[in-house]
């Protein structure tokens, strides 16, 4: 389970993933489905490594509607783009590049 204080602030540092709202407004969302969720149970959060930057609106919209219908309609793979986030993770304009071309994903 990793646990990273500066890998979160990068991720709030984004634009969101879905609509590109920039900060001070965005949070880093664990992607809680598919994949590996760790052990403990539904109430713990994700690892670090599984989040992606989220607006509050967006935010609040998938947990309103669920994980898999939420991004099934962002037309993402979270699990990929918060892999790559990851993989960069404190290189802002890389991760402001990706996002750019997150339809890809």
């Amino acid at each position: 389970m990793i646990r990273s204080q500066k890998h979160l602030k990068y991720i709030r540092q984004l634009p969101c993933a879905v609509c590109g709202s920039g900060p001070p407004y965005v949070a880093a969302a664990h992607v809680r489905f598919g994949g590996r969720i760790g052990k403990g149970g539904i109430s713990l959060k994700p690892s670090d490594d599984r989040t992606v930057p989220l607006c509050y609106q967006c935010h609040a919209e998938q947990h309103q509607i669920g994980e898999p219908s939420f991004w099934k309609a962002a037309g993402l793979d979270p699990l990929e783009l918060a892999s790559i986030l990851y993989d960069i993770s404190g290189d802002e304009e890389q991760g402001k590049e990706i996002l750019r071309g997150a339809k890809w994903l």
